[in-house]
């Protein structure tokens, strides 16, 4: 995984970042998640699964925003107010 090696980049440099993170991912990688936040990173959610977002009804939209949201908040420990439309 190259994340670590970027992250260090990033701190060498004295660069925060946003990393818009799809749910399916993180799911999967809740440990980079993590290093993500503790290094002060922003995260954003980029939804669950991908899907172009005007293709699906409300409630599938609602679903892929606050749900993930509340896992990443879950992750993180902190606040996701941020989200980036696929």
């Amino acid at each position: 995984m190259i994340l670590p090696q970027i992250l260090e980049t990033l701190e060498t440099e004295d660069v925060k970042a946003s990393f818009l993170i799809v749910g399916q991912w993180a799911e999967k990688n809740p440990q980079y998640i993590k290093m993500i936040a503790d290094k002060g990173h922003d995260i954003a959610n980029h939804s669950y699964s991908r899907f172009r977002m005007g293709v699906l009804d409300t409630d599938r939209i609602e679903k892929e925003i606050f749900l993930y949201s509340k896992k990443l908040e879950e992750i993180t420990g902190n606040k996701v107010d941020l989200f980036g439309a696929p």
